[in-house]
């Protein structure tokens, strides 16, 4: 709140306030972002580009068989997706879209569940 020279306890309510109701309707940054990176997921996922769809499925079924140990079933993959499982913290999982997505997921509330279908 530097920028508008307001006190550190100013409400943040007009700032990002519905327009709607007479407020400046900010976008909250950290929120579109989470929103992107799971759309940027799903987007990959569910490409008309089949090479583009199956490399992204191995790669997610990568980054949960690295994250997790365990192997990369549809149901895991969503579970894992979903963060309904405890986290389990390897030195070797690493920073892909697939963990970003991840973290999104769990940032938003879990908003929009993943489900990649009942076949395995």
């Amino acid at each position: 709140m530097k920028l508008l020279n307001l006190g550190s306890t100013s409400s943040q309510d007009y700032l990002y306030g519905s327009a709607t109701a007479e407020a400046m309707g900010f976008p909250v940054a950290a929120e579109e972002s989470d929103i992107f990176r799971q759309d940027s997921a799903f987007k990959l996922l569910s490409s008309k580009e089949p090479n583009i769809r199956e490399l992204s499925q191995s790669k997610l079924g990568l980054a949960v068989r690295e994250a997790t140990r365990k192997p990369a079933t549809k149901l895991h993959i969503c579970t894992w997706l979903n963060k309904d499982e405890p986290d389990t913290v390897f030195a070797r999982t690493v920073d892909t879209i697939w963990t970003n997505a991840r973290g999104a997921g769990a940032r938003l509330d879990k908003a929009v569940p993943w489900d990649l279908g009942d076949d395995d």
